[in-house]
């Protein structure tokens, strides 16, 4: 702050009252113009470009999804592209069966549309479910659904799945649906929201320890049910054989050790911290399996223990565990992939009225600096790490290798700060109840 706003406090008050009552007046004017701006900048690039030069995506991993596709429709086993170990990563469709059949209808396009319809599809997915997230968190205000607009276009994560044809936006809108049924004490249409998500991929599946430790037995059953449903649609669309493969061969390898650059999650720090399948997969390391198994523990254990202490069925408290609950998936699943992090903002989302609204508590101006710690560390960093990306591809690399590490590490942050102030804070009046 300039020295001139300490000798005379009072210019210093007059010009924050003055700069806070232009932005409530021009606020949401301003929002929306940035949100026209965003859509028009979408419009262009996700629209225009595809339909006439070319859309500057790769899009490789709609070609993994094309091949599924390709394969129901010309009745080849589904996983004959998904055992290329590169980039520490299999390749090809390495989803279960019941995703195959939620791309099949793409078959009845050549593969120039289907590329094109999937885009959009992957972008009105990111859309709704960012308007959805901002109306269930937040009450009816002039802006709202222009920030979510903003969001869904220009945070990275999301932005990254749109570019690499990537089903996440999907999932995303799933969990939105899942988090809003949750929020309004739907727990049952919640648990079936989170199912459907966990038969694409199966991480969200881990959500419905929600359910089980506040004792919602209806819910949990529905969501058990649910997953059961897509695994047993898979088999009688498809047969017994992909969905027994995916079991045997491919989510044992996605479970592995893995320090792909794009892996945000313990598995993948630790993993680099021993510069261990980076680029190829290698041999399981006994020492990565102990830590990242003590960490995958500890997390579960405090995740479970702010779930009991929370016993509140206020819509607020739901809001926080489930939001707390979604980043610890992403901190202690085997893969957390970059674009992965689209479900991060649930959680961004979530945690918003308790970081900014109300009264300060212990830990809350630490906790919000890792919230804008963790927004800057995608939205500015990673960029930033994808243009050195070749540091992955040399042993002799290991320091800048660890570079990273960095977007994981305030999430982390996040996720402690936030478990300290919920172990003060029970129940808390609705975000309406303290803007009124």
């Amino acid at each position: 702050m300039s020295p001139i706003f300490h000798e005379f406090p009072s210019l210093r008050s007059s010009t924050i009252r003055t700069l806070t009552a232009i932005l409530r007046r021009r606020g949401p004017f301003l929002l929306t113009v940035a949100a026209l701006a965003a859509v028009a900048g979408a419009a262009y690039t996700f629209v225009y470009r595809p339909l006439t030069t070319g859309f500057p995506g790769q899009e490789e991993d709609f070609q993994a999804y094309w091949a599924a596709v390709t394969a129901i429709h010309q009745h080849l086993f589904l996983y004959d592209s998904s055992r290329h170990e590169v980039f520490s990563s299999l390749t090809g469709f390495t989803y279960p069966p019941f995703a195959a059949l939620i791309f099949a209808p793409l078959g009845l396009l050549n593969h120039h549309w289907a590329q094109i319809v999937f885009l959009w599809i992957d972008l009105a997915c990111a859309i709704a479910a960012c308007i959805i997230l901002m109306a269930t968190v937040f009450p009816p205000f002039r802006g709202r659904t222009a920030i979510g607009i903003l969001i869904a276009l220009t945070w990275l994560p999301i932005t990254y799945n749109a570019y690499h044809g990537q089903v996440n936006a999907l999932i995303f809108l799933l969990v939105v649906l899942g988090f809003r049924a949750y929020r309004n004490g739907s727990s049952i249409r919640s648990a079936i929201w989170i199912a459907l998500a966990a038969g694409i991929k199966v991480s969200p599946a881990l959500l419905l320890i929600l359910f089980l430790l506040r004792k919602e037995w209806k819910a949990l059953g529905a969501g058990i049910a649910t997953g059961v449903g897509t695994l047993l649609l898979g088999i009688a669309v498809l047969g017994w054989k992909p969905t027994h493969y995916w079991f045997a061969t491919i989510l044992p390898e996605l479970s592995g050790q893995n320090g792909w650059i794009q892996n945000q999650n313990f598995n993948g720090v630790i993993n680099r911290l021993f510069n261990h399948s980076v680029v190829y997969i290698q041999h399981p390391l006994p020492i990565i399996s102990v830590l990242t198994l003590l960490f995958a523990v500890a997390t579960a254990a405090s995740l479970v223990a702010m779930l009991l202490r929370l016993g509140s069925s206020t819509p607020r408290a739901r809001e926080q565990q489930f939001g707390i609950a979604v980043m610890a998936i992403l901190m202690a699943g085997a893969i957390s992939w970059f674009p992965h992090y689209t479900l991060l903002t649930v959680t961004l989302i979530a945690l918003v009225p308790m970081l900014f609204t109300g009264p300060s508590h212990s830990g809350i101006p630490t906790a919000r600096t890792f919230w804008i710690l963790v927004i800057a560390g995608f939205e500015l960093l990673f960029p930033f790490l994808a243009t050195n990306s070749y540091v992955a591809l040399s042993t002799h690399h290991w320091l800048p290798l660890q570079a990273w590490n960095l977007p994981f590490l305030p999430v982390v942050g996040l996720y402690c700060a936030v478990l300290a102030i919920l172990d003060h804070k029970r129940d808390e009046p609705s975000l309406a109840a303290s803007i009124a």
